[in-house]
């Protein structure tokens, strides 16, 4: 409580392996803009320094004035999918 703690990630990359700022992870936009932000795969790393490929797909939580007091966000790990391919 009192703490934005929006990513549990120690490092966040695009999927070309450039750094991917925390201001633009999906999550950062959603609770800062109010939007849902879809279809922008990306990797975590893990503090084991794994890394993992996933699909956010934050979704604001807005209360009764319409204002935003905070998100949810559902990961879908492509990691597999990847290794498929």
């Amino acid at each position: 409580l009192g703490e934005d703690l929006w990513s549990g990630s120690r490092r966040l990359s695009r999927p070309d392996g450039t750094p991917l700022p925390p201001e633009q992870c999906p999550m950062a936009v959603t609770l800062r803009e109010g939007r849902s932000v879809r279809g922008q795969e990306i990797v975590i790393e893990r503090p084991d320094g794994t890394r993992v490929n996933v699909l956010p797909s934050p979704e604001p939580l807005l209360d009764a004035a319409g204002k935003i007091v905070g998100a949810v966000n559902v990961l879908v790990d492509l990691t597999e999918l990847h290794r498929a391919e």
